[in-house]
């Protein structure tokens, strides 16, 4: 077999492990590798944490509790890994660990970038949704939390005490009004 063929053949299975959970799942944790190294973060995340957390979430969107895909990359659910507290946000609080981690819808990561959850929900203290109650363990509940708290007042956004326990996230729809 040439090199060639041996390419080509390499490059197919790379294309077809693109539309599975695992390699779905590696190339989340190679991007967010990439992006801890890029700013000279030390941690790194496995694709194992990441299938653990897709457990977890019972493959929902931790932020609007609609099922994940994988498959098509044009689908409003497909996956994405977001990080709590962005590595890039200002704050300086965000880490590449599991712990900062939570799957959620692209679209949603999109509009979420490196704000604080509370921002995409619109709230004055720290943001839990219904999907993450589910999920995740007190302790880990109270780290969420915590850190997010955290990045609010390195924002100067002097959180309320407390959090907010939010139904999952909807998509505002923009009404067009006739006349």
């Amino acid at each position: 077999m040439t090199e060639d063929q041996k390419r080509r053949i390499a490059n197919r299975k790379k294309r077809q492990s693109r539309h599975t959970l695992l390699g779905r799942l590696q190339r989340c944790a190679e991007k967010a590798n990439r992006s801890a190294a890029e700013l000279g973060l030390d941690d790194r995340i496995t694709t194992s944490e990441l299938t653990e957390l897709y457990m977890k979430q019972s493959g929902r969107c931790a932020i609007s509790g609609n099922l994940l895909t994988f498959k098509d990359p044009e689908s409003q659910s497909y996956l994405s890994l977001d990080h709590v507290i962005g590595l890039r946000c200002k704050s300086g609080l965000g880490t590449n660990t599991v712990a900062n981690m939570q799957l959620v819808r692209l679209p949603l990561n999109k509009r979420k970038s490196v704000k604080p959850l509370s921002k995409l929900f619109n709230r004055k203290r720290p943001v839990v949704t219904r999907m993450m109650l589910d999920s995740f363990e007190e302790g880990e509940i109270d780290a969420l939390v915590e850190s997010q708290r955290a990045q609010m007042i390195s924002l100067g956004l002097n959180p309320k005490d407390g959090f907010t326990v939010v139904a999952n996230y909807v998509e505002k729809r923009k009404v067009k009004r006739a006349g």
